[in-house]
Parts: structure tokens; sequence; C-alpha cells
């Protein structure tokens, strides 16, 4: 397998558009194989973790034929989290006028949470790491929205008159 560095624009509308299309009491998951719940605080903070991923990934399956650069892995980790800023104003309203996430739909973040999800599973037991769990997250989120799950005939359960 390959790996390389995702765009920071593919780590920074990853994370905008999981904190915008998702309530704060919903922004969470839970690492089944560390027994750890996961809550990143803002997309800042998601886009670090799904960053730090991508660049350890790289390195790992890299390591002996390049050096690792501390100085550009620190710069692609903040240039990920500078993208991932929502504006907000007075009283917690996102401002959503983002031109990165014009045309950006559901399916369009299951295929990105897809790619980011190969190019980061370079590392020793990829699915203990809890960006995997995360970009788990993202994608069932988009699974539920880009399906219109609430639009369902069955909505929770089995019901025979549906």
């Amino acid at each position: 397998m390959s790996s390389y560095l995702v765009p920071e624009k593919q780590i920074s509308v990853l994370s905008k558009w999981y904190i915008a299309n998702t309530k704060p009491s919903d922004r969470h998951c839970y690492n089944l194989l560390t027994d750890a719940n996961i809550t990143p605080k803002s997309s800042e903070d998601l886009a670090q973790v799904l960053a730090i991923a991508n660049i350890d990934s790289v390195n790992a399956r890299y390591s002996d034929s390049s050096p690792v650069d501390p100085i550009s892995d620190k710069k692609y980790i903040k240039d990920c989290m500078k993208g991932a800023e929502i504006k907000v104003i007075h009283g917690g309203v996102i401002v959503w006028h983002d031109p990165d996430m014009e045309g950006i739909d559901a399916a369009s973040i299951w295929n990105l949470c897809e790619n980011l999800d190969y190019q980061s599973c370079e590392v020793d037991e990829w699915v203990e790491w809890d960006a995997y769990w995360l970009i788990c997250m993202i994608k069932n989120r988009a699974a539920v929205l880009g399906m219109r799950t609430r639009e369902a005939k069955m909505t929770w359960g089995w019901v025979d008159a549906a």
C-alpha cells in the first residue's frame, strides 16, 4: 500500500462539516479497543487528531526511505486546524458562508473519509487509534444525513403500519 498526506482542505472540510451538521450532544464516539470515550471539543481539535494520524501513517510507511520533517509536520497540522475554524457570532450561531463547503454533500464527506482512512492506516494497530473511530463517526453521520434516514418508513424498529 501507499500513503500520502491528504490536502489540508480535505481534513478541514471534514472537521467543519461534522461539527456544523451534528448536535453538540451527539459529537462523540467510543473507541471499543481502548475503552475510551472520544469527544472532539471543536472542529480544530478534530482536525488536529486527523492530521496527526495522517502524518503518522505517512511516516510509518516511508520512514526507511525518507526522513521525518517535524517542521513541515507541525505546519501541516497548523494549516489543517486553521482551515477548520468555524466562525461563530454572538449567541453561538455558526456563520456558514464557506467557499470550501460549497457543493460538499454527505456522499462527498463519506468518500473523503474513505480516502483519509486509507491514507492514515499504515500505522500499527490502526483500529486502536482514536482517529480511526473519529473517521467512522464522521462517516456514520454522513450516512445518516445522506440517506435521509429520518424520512424512512422504518425509523426505529419494525412498524407493521409502515
